[in-house]
């Protein structure tokens, strides 16, 4: 018997499989299963759990990317900023040493 033929079986006998958090196969029946439907699925315990896993994916996950890549950290280089900072530095006049550091002090000042 496979795993499927198994699931099939218990589905057929009332019993109620789930996957839990853990990866774990939970059973739930409102009557105790035959003695050789329960070593049935023992014995395809694990392909059972695939087979549970891949009914709950959403629709959407075959086709999304299977790693996402790191998470950006400040202080992780990042090609953009640097360049928008490279070129402003290049391009734009500095300021005036007087007109540094006003707008914070202005928004301090203002009560």
């Amino acid at each position: 018997m496979s795993a499927r033929a198994a699931i099939a079986q218990a589905e057929a006998a009332g019993v109620h499989m789930r996957l839990d958090a853990d990866g774990q196969v939970r059973l739930s029946a409102a009557a105790p299963p035959p003695l050789d439907l329960l070593a049935e699925l023992r014995r395809h315990r694990d392909d059972i759990a695939r087979l549970l896993a891949a009914e709950r994916r959403p629709a959407w996950a075959a086709v999304a990317p299977k790693r996402l890549h790191g998470i950006y950290m400040p202080g992780d280089p990042d090609p953009l900023r640097d360049g928008l900072l490279a070129s402003a530095r290049r391009y734009l006049l500095p300021l005036p040493s007087s007109a540094r550091g006003l707008g914070s002090a202005c928004a301090e000042g203002e009560n």
